[in-house]
């Protein structure tokens, strides 16, 4: 399931990045989301799937402490500072959408944004 509220996708993402879900991650984006690396972007949840899949095959755990979570007419701007022991540490910049459905997910995800 997404998130209830944009706030919510943070540890929500957290929570299956450590549990290793990649599934579940994939469920926090949209169809046609795009997700930037730093060899390009990825387009589509195909794209994303491989460039998590290669995140998540090196066992670390990530951390991810919100900055931002900002909604208005159905659309949110997020932020967190991130850091994976071994790998890195990072802002973040993402866009999220509400869906007809009510719940949120991912439209832009630029984990080195900000």
């Amino acid at each position: 399931m997404a998130a209830k509220s944009p706030e919510q996708l943070h540890s929500l993402f957290t929570t299956r990045f450590n549990n290793s879900d990649l599934d579940g991650l994939l469920e926090l984006y949209e169809e046609d989301a795009v997700l930037l690396t730093m060899n390009g972007e990825c387009r589509g949840k195909p794209g994303i799937r491989e460039q998590i899949q290669g995140l998540l095959a090196a066992g670390l755990p990530i951390h991810l402490d919100t900055r931002i979570a900002t909604a208005a007419g159905g659309v949110a701007l997020l932020s967190a500072d991130w850091r994976i022991e071994g790998v890195g540490a990072g802002k973040t910049a993402e866009v999220a959408r509400q869906g007809a459905d009510g719940l949120w997910r991912y439209i832009v995800d630029h984990p080195w944004g900000l």
